[in-house]
């Protein structure tokens, strides 16, 4: 998140990243399942689903995309369609879960309308590049980080030294990621989107 994007460290640092939350997502379908944990299933899966296609985001060529886009706006669709039946299910009383309430699982159905939505304006403009596409690769991405960090300094706080437990300490990850989230869309959205039409307008002004 430090490095300069496009840099031969940011590629392997992102390699890393990728393949470590791919296991880690998959670990964490099969605990959570074992447990019955739904929260965790959910938490894992949403951590996969944004990952590789932030993933394919920055692989495909500008402007382009196939049948993985399309495979991926209906998994994350139909995930929230689940996540909504789930917790309607749980505010009713059909449902019986051993974590959290109705609103968690309405939590994930807000998030993966935003996931889908996202990628229904892609299909429809039948590819992004640009600033665009480096900006959902990067929210993407950090979306993954974020919830990474989250489940394990402040879902696993068990592993933790009691000292830390009583200081703000499991919070400083959590708030760097976002902080440096909002710095690089700033700079990708915000910042080199109006420096290219400066350049575009002095180069108009020249010819």
């Amino acid at each position: 998140m430090i490095s300069r994007k496009g840099s031969r460290v940011h590629k392997q640092a992102g390699f890393i990243f990728v393949v470590s939350m791919i296991c880690m997502a998959v670990g964490g379908i099969l605990t959570g399942y074992i447990r019955e944990n739904a929260g965790g299933i959910l938490v894992a899966v949403f951590a996969l689903y944004s990952v590789v296609t932030a993933w394919m985001t920055i692989h495909r060529k500008e402007g382009e995309i196939g049948i993985f886009e399309h495979g991926a706006f209906s998994f994350i669709s139909i995930t929230g369609l689940i996540t909504l039946a789930i917790g309607l299910g749980v505010e009713s009383g059909r449902i019986a879960v051993k974590d959290g309430g109705p609103g968690s699982f309405y939590f994930f159905t807000v998030v993966a309308i935003i996931f889908a939505s996202g990628d229904l304006r892609m299909m429809l403009k039948k590819g992004i590049s640009g600033a665009e596409r480096l900006a959902r690769h990067i929210w993407r991405m950090n979306f993954t980080f974020f919830f990474g960090a989250l489940s394990f300094f402040l879902g696993q706080q068990q592993v933790f030294p009691e000292w830390i437990l009583n200081t703000p300490i499991l919070y400083v990850p959590e708030v760097l990621i976002l902080s440096l989230t909002a710095f690089w869309l700033y700079e990708v959205l915000i910042r080199k989107s109006s420096r290219s039409q400066r350049e575009r307008y002095q180069t108009r002004r020249i010819s």
